[in-house]
């Protein structure tokens, strides 16, 4: 037979795996109030709302609405405001890269840009004119390959530079609203 441990060590032992979990049992949270200084529909109290989007690590968070889009570094113990594009309307979906070197933008109903965020001016690399109107997109976390969900189904094309029309494939399923790729 094994000895009992000591009252002390089975106390100890309980308060480890209690701290060992305490992360996961309660995340760190970050409450971010943005404040508009633009004169538009989308400052007014009632107004547009922004849509969010983090980076697939969470890293880097995109605050967008009809006339901004926000890189926010949201890792250290400040926020900080990366990038802010002024565009013309409000995107569908967007998404970027953990390190925020690449912007994905669903900017109408069958289009999308992807922009190279390394660069002052940022660029854009490609457009991509897709077969059916997605609902949302995801980025890989290398950011070679881009992914959009549309009703019944999903369609993922290559961003490669040398990728021809044909670097696409498609699958059908149910309906997606959200995607993202594991690492």
């Amino acid at each position: 037979m094994a000895p009992m441990p000591c009252p002390s060590c089975r106390l100890f032992a309980r308060e480890v795996k209690r701290n060992l979990f305490e992360a996961y049992l309660r995340p760190r949270t970050t409450t971010i109030k943005l404040v508009s200084n633009s004169i538009s529909s989308s400052s007014v109290p009632g107004g547009e709302g922004m849509q969010f989007t983090s980076s697939p690590r969470g890293y880097h968070l995109l605050a967008y609405n009809s006339s901004r889009i926000y890189v926010l570094d949201i890792r250290g113990p400040e926020l900080v405001v990366k990038r802010e594009l002024k565009i013309m309307r409000r995107p569908v979906s967007a998404c970027t890269l953990d390190d925020a070197s690449l912007l994905a933008v669903l900017s109408s109903d069958m289009q999308v840009d992807v922009y190279d965020l390394r660069q002052q001016p940022p660029k854009r690399t490609q457009s991509l004119i897709l077969d059916n109107p997605p609902r949302t997109i995801a980025l890989s976390p290398c950011g070679s390959v881009l992914a959009a969900a549309y009703e019944g189904g999903i369609e993922v094309s290559s961003l490669h530079t040398g990728a021809l029309p044909t670097d696409r494939r498609a699958v059908k399923c149910d309906g997606v609203d959200s995607l993202a790729f594991s690492f």
